[in-house]
């Protein structure tokens, strides 16, 4: 009988230690990979994207999918190793906001904004015409306000405008490392749809479905200051102003402003990213979009007014033009 009861006790306590060792085990496990998530995403912001297996994706992490930032845990312990000799190193520069777009069905949006924010000769880019479209571009500053307006039904624009209507629909950034976004944007899993590599600038464009609210453009002109995009000439058409910076509406902001941070290198604060000369910010909206675009003018007054004659709905020191909100009192 004592042997019984010995054996007994001595099976259940065997059992008991199992189950405690396979939960302490996966606990660890929960533990370190969730230690690798944070510590990646942290490293994202700031340094090279992971190495030696440890991924973040971010391809199907939305703020609209229902789903987390997913990542591969896979060698993270050698990955963690690895980090040492990138702690202290140089972060990269916040990018520059260069250029903003609307997707229009007409260029009667080019003529409004000419006159609405006293803008000098646009410049029609032929080279366009690979995306189905047609555009005016305008310099404000040594920034640039375009409009582009799809001549094909198949173009992305023309999906885009028949999806949501008239808006807000790409974002250029300038880099002064496009090598190194490159990278970022890779390890990352998000989708590089357009890229090119000329003498004087290199780019690439970033899916949408991967950023979310926009397409992104990630540009690299050399010299700095010079932009292929904006025509021969820009500097002399150019009109006073520039932009402050631009919202970006989301049912989940917060989760989209993360998103744009890692892509971008730039820690979110608040709901905004700090560019080197202007601020993106997220803002809780219905639908993931590009809402609004901040200017500072000589003379916003002139603007409104303006504005007001031509019929357009002006709220304060906003003013709606084919689906973005001009703020003009940024």
């Amino acid at each position: 009988m004592f042997v019984r009861v010995s054996v007994t006790v001595s099976v259940i306590a065997m059992r008991v230690t199992v189950i405690v060792v396979m939960r302490m085990r996966m606990a660890v496990r929960v533990i370190i990979q969730a230690l690798c998530i944070f510590t990646h995403a942290s490293r994202v912001a700031s340094g090279p994207p992971g190495v030696n297996g440890c991924v973040i994706s971010l391809r199907h992490c939305g703020p609209n999918s229902g789903t987390s930032v997913a990542a591969s845990v896979l060698g993270c312990a050698k990955w963690a190793q690895s980090q040492a000799p990138y702690q202290g190193g140089p972060p990269m520069n916040p990018p520059r906001l260069r250029q903003l777009v609307i997707a229009a069905n007409s260029l009667e949006t080019a003529d409004q904004l000419r006159e609405v924010l006293g803008l000098g000769e646009p410049f029609p880019d032929p080279g366009v015409g690979e995306f189905g479209l047609v555009n005016a571009v305008f310099a404000l500053g040594d920034q640039f306000l375009e409009v582009v307006v799809p001549t094909q039904d198949s173009a992305p624009a023309r999906r885009f405008i028949d999806r949501g209507g008239e808006g807000g629909y790409m974002v250029i950034v300038q880099t002064d490392d496009l090598a190194a976004l490159r990278d970022r944007v890779d390890g990352l899993g998000v989708r590089r749809v357009w890229n090119i590599d000329l003498p004087d600038i290199s780019a690439s464009h970033l899916h949408p479905a991967d950023i979310g609210g926009a397409i992104v453009s990630v540009d690299e002109p050399r010299p700095a200051g010079s932009w292929r995009w904006g025509g021969p000439g820009w500097r002399e058409r150019a009109a006073p102003g520039k932009f402050t910076g631009a919202v970006l509406e989301a049912p989940d902001p917060e989760a989209l402003a993360q998103k744009w941070g890692l892509i971008l290198g730039v820690t979110p604060d608040r709901g905004r990213l700090f560019l080197a000369d202007a601020v993106l910010e997220f803002r809780k909206g219905p639908a993931v979009r590009l809402a609004e675009f901040g200017f500072d003018l000589p003379d916003t007054d002139k603007a409104l007014e303006c504005a007001s004659g031509l019929g357009l709905e002006v709220d304060g020191a906003s003013v709606d033009v084919s689906g973005v909100r001009l703020n003009l009192g940024a």
